[in-house]
């Protein structure tokens, strides 16, 4: 090949090089900057609408309107908020056939708007600014009301993006669904739904939550599941017979709590008593024991007393390995805090058909108090006295599969066996729903109604909820975690010098995710094309010396 040639060719494949590079780089630029058909590396696809939510809209039988309502003036923060629920929003509405339309409302300073949007349920909230360095304050609107063949649901107040598509969901399934009615046990000390649980009946918003007695048997037709919550006297043998013929003939049952009494008043120091609810009758011939004790773990939580946070062990924070967050109830869950827990265990002698699954358990450095009368005052962390063997113990089992029947000589129309999969969930903690009227998801509320999901059969509920909580791939590193829970604690505990370090710590750590974040996209970017125009040299610099040794 003469020297003209090998330059042309030379030319040729750089410019295809450079015209592969160009294309992916601008591919790359658009995907950044744009919604449609994002780029979405995080574990639990934070970014990408669930499938569970694009079949939803996908079956939409009429119209459905949503109006967004964002004040332009809003603190910059929203400013991102809003622009990451407008994207959301595009995805529902491609997802829809066609079926929904979307709007975005400025209110500003019009009041008919302004009047439009409180008439629609959007509450107008105090937002602190700083401008020119003087603080000062503004109202606005950050909500939205989804419209559905007469009816309609609203999200009052936006806090940030994470949680919307779980907000949106289910008030969409509340609004062209069919509700599925869960039973709430009542009577024997339980938690009721009427004061106890009324946490509960707001957030779950895609059920409808009724008081059943088991007095009487349970209707298998009409109720999707039972939950009978923190029971502080025996049950009846007979009421255990009705539970059971409701298993049997297929229905679900949540058992939360029930071995422990938790009393605490003003007038007298917290206590924790072991009880008898004669629950064991039915779990036992299922494959596990709730134990009447208290779960003490030196993995636990922080609490305030005298001035300074010190360790609770009846807290504990149970982390989950690979193999339980594969389950829907802990699905994507790094870890849960089970207050006030006793264990339950799992026996040898499970029935055959029977899957026994430990869903959350305690460090290996757990121990158990099983006295009469248990304290429950905070302490010095060198007044704990571990007693008992040490060790793991599981605080929530999953069980499903044919189960037996407890009382099989009970004999009427209840099976010997379950006619199909039953799911029983047990968590020893009675105290797990407190955590529901905090108005945040946490990773213990997050299990809590996952474990409602699950008993209902509503997995697909579960994922979505999850992105509120999980820690996607790309996401808030440890560090920057463990400052947070850091200042939380010494503001709680009113240390000023360990809030300041934490504080300082959090702030490193968050200049130091926000740069791998840079790095991170722009490594997305601009990575391909690098790729290809290495790859195009290579080929390039072996087709010229193939050639040359040709000639020799």
């Amino acid at each position: 090949m003469t020297t003209n040639k090998r330059k042309r060719a030379a030319g040729e494949s750089l410019v295809l090089i450079l015209i592969v590079a160009g294309i992916a780089f601008a591919l790359n630029i658009v995907g950044l900057f744009t919604s449609y058909g994002r780029f979405d590396a995080t574990r639990n696809g934070l970014f990408s609408l669930a499938p569970s939510s694009e079949r939803l809209m996908g079956e939409l039988d009429e119209d459905m309107q949503i109006t967004a309502y964002f004040s332009g003036d809003l603190p910059e923060q929203f400013a991102s908020t809003e622009h990451e629920v407008r994207d959301l929003l595009e995805e529902y509405a491609n997802a829809s056939n066609g079926k929904l339309t979307v709007r975005f409302i400025d209110p500003g300073d019009d009041d008919e708007l302004k009047a439009q949007a409180e008439e629609d349920g959007i509450e107008a909230v105090q937002h602190q600014l700083i401008e020119a360095g003087a603080r000062s304050t503004r109202m606005g609107f950050r909500g939205l009301v989804i419209k559905y063949m007469g009816e309609s649901r609203t999200i009052p107040v936006i806090a940030g993006s994470e949680g919307v598509e779980y907000e949106l969901t289910t008030r969409i399934k509340d609004l062209v669904g069919e509700k599925r009615v869960i039973g709430v046990m009542s009577g024997h000390g339980a938690d009721t739904l009427a004061e106890d649980l009324a946490p509960l009946n707001q957030l779950l918003t895609t059920y409808e939550l009724r008081e059943v007695s088991a007095a009487q048997p349970i209707d298998n037709d009409e109720i999707a599941a039972v939950l009978l919550v923190n029971p502080t006297e025996a049950i009846p043998e007979a009421e255990l017979q009705n539970l059971n013929a409701y298993v049997m003939k297929g229905g679900a049952l949540g058992i939360i709590g029930g071995s422990i009494n938790i009393s605490i008043e003003q007038q007298a120091p917290p206590t924790a008593t072991p009880i008898d609810t004669g629950l064991n009758a039915l779990l036992e011939r299922w494959g596990v024991r709730l134990e009447q004790n208290l779960v003490a773990d030196p993995q636990c939580e922080m609490i305030p007393m005298g001035g300074m946070a010190l360790p609770y062990p009846f807290f504990p924070r149970c982390a989950l390995d690979a193999e339980q967050q594969e389950h829907p109830a802990a699905f994507g869950l790094a870890s849960v805090t089970l207050p006030f827990s006793a264990s339950v265990s799992v026996l040898e002698d499970a029935p055959a058909g029977v899957r026994v699954t430990p869903l959350v358990s305690s460090s290996e450095g757990a121990w158990v108090v099983n006295d009469a009368s248990i304290a429950l005052q905070p302490r010095d962390p060198s007044e704990w006295n571990r007693t008992g063997r040490v060790g793991t113990r599981a605080l929530a089992v999953a069980i499903e599969g044919t189960l037996p029947s407890a009382f099989p000589e009970a004999g009427g129309d209840t099976p010997s066996q379950a006619t199909s999969d039953v799911r029983v969930m047990v968590i020893g903690a009675g105290a797990l729903f407190l955590q529901a009227g905090q108005g945040q998801m946490t990773d213990t509320l997050a299990f809590a109604l996952n474990s409602v999901d699950w008993l209902a059969a509503e997995d697909d509920l579960i994922a979505i909820r999850t992105k509120s909580v999980a820690e996607p791939g790309l996401d808030q590193p440890a560090a920057l975690r463990d400052a947070e829970r850091r200042a939380e604690a010494a503001q709680e505990a009113r240390d000023r010098d360990e809030f300041a370090e934490a504080l300082e710590a959090r702030q490193a750590a968050e200049d130091a995710y926000k740069k791998s974040q840079q790095i991170t996209q722009w490594a997305l970017t601009l990575g391909l094309p690098l790729l290809l125009a290495l790859f195009g040299v290579i080929r390039w610099r072996q087709r010229i010396a193939k050639k040359n040794n040709i000639k020799l």
